[in-house]
C-alpha cells in the first residue's frame, strides 16, 4: 500500500476517476475540457487567491473547505443533474456552470460570490443576454437581469435559464397545519430545497450551515414532509 499526501496528488485523479464512470465518449470528452477550461483556475482563485497568475487576498468561506472536497461536490452535483447523455456541448456547459456555482462557489460568503460569479463569466467568455427567456444558441448565452448565477436555475427542457425568483411559489395558507409546520416560501427555501432534492437522488448526505433563524430546521423538515414514505424513513426529532 503506497501513501501519497493530498497536497502532492492534487485533486486531477479523483476527478479523471469520476470522468471514467461516464458512459458517454462525446460527454467525457466535453466534461474533461470544461475541468480544464474552469476547475484550476476557480479553485486557485478560492483556496490560493490567485486569479490570472497575481497573487490576491484568500477567499472567505463559511466553513473551511479543500480543494478536493469542492472537486467532489462538483461531481456530485454533475451526477444528480445529468440524468441523460449529453452531447450537445453548450447544453452540458450550462449545466457544468450550474455544478461550479453550487460547488467550488457554494461556502463563499456573499462579497466572494460576487467575485466569484465574475471570474467564471470571464472564463466562459459568453455573451451575456438581457432577456431571461431566450434558449440558448451558438456558442451559448448566460443571463444578466440579475447580478449573479447564483440567482438562476438552468432548465434542461426548454434549454434556458430561470430566476429563481420566479420559481418561488405564491403562499397559501392551511389551518390545519400545525405552527412549526408552516414555512412560507422565499428564494432561500426553494433553491435549498432543489439542493437537497438533488442529493437525495444521488443518496449523498446533506449538512446544512447558516445563523440561526435562517430556516435549516424548517427548510428540512418541509422537505421530509414530501418524501416518498414508503421508499424514506424520516426521524422523529430535530436538532
Amino acid at each position: 500500500m503506497v501513501y501519497v499526501d493530498p497536497k502532492n496528488l492534487g485533486y486531477l485523479p479523483f476527478w479523471q476517476k469520476w470522468v471514467n464512470t461516464r458512459t458517454g465518449k462525446v460527454e467525457k470528452e466535453n466534461l474533461m475540457r470544461l475541468y480544464e477550461k474552469y476547475v484550476p483556475s476557480l479553485i486557485d482563485m478560492v483556496v490560493e487567491g490567485i486569479v490570472d497568475g497575481r497573487q490576491g487576498e484568500k477567499m472567505k468561506t463559511i466553513i473551511p473547505l479543500t480543494n478536493l472536497n469542492m472537486v467532489t461536490q462538483l461531481a456530485n452535483m454533475l451526477d444528480a443533474m445529468i440524468t441523460r447523455e449529453l452531447t450537445e456541448a453548450d447544453e452540458l456547459e450550462a449545466i457544468f456552470l450550474q455544478g461550479l456555482t453550487w460547488s467550488i462557489g457554494a461556502s463563499l460568503l456573499e462579497d466572494g460570490r460576487v467575485k466569484f460569479d465574475s471570474q467564471v463569466k470571464a472564463l466562459a467568455a459568453m455573451q451575456a443576454v438581457t432577456d431571461d427567456n431566450k434558449t440558448m444558441a451558438g456558442l451559448g448565452e448566460l443571463p444578466s437581469t440579475h447580478p449573479t448565477l447564483f440567482d438562476y436555475f438552468f432548465d434542461m427542457e426548454p434549454k434556458k435559464w430561470v430566476a429563481w425568483v420566479s420559481l418561488v411559489p405564491k403562499y397559501k395558507h392551511d389551518p390545519a397545519r400545525k405552527y412549526n409546520e408552516i414555512l412560507v416560501p422565499t428564494l432561500d427555501t426553494v433553491r435549498t430545497t432543489w439542493l437537497l432534492n438533488l442529493m437525495v437522488r444521488i443518496k449523498r448526505p446533506v449538512v446544512l450551515i447558516g445563523e440561526t433563524g435562517t430556516s435549516k430546521t424548517a427548510t428540512v423538515s418541509n422537505f421530509l414532509r414530501t418524501l416518498d414514505q414508503d421508499s424514506h424513513v424520516s426521524p422523529l426529532f430535530y436538532f
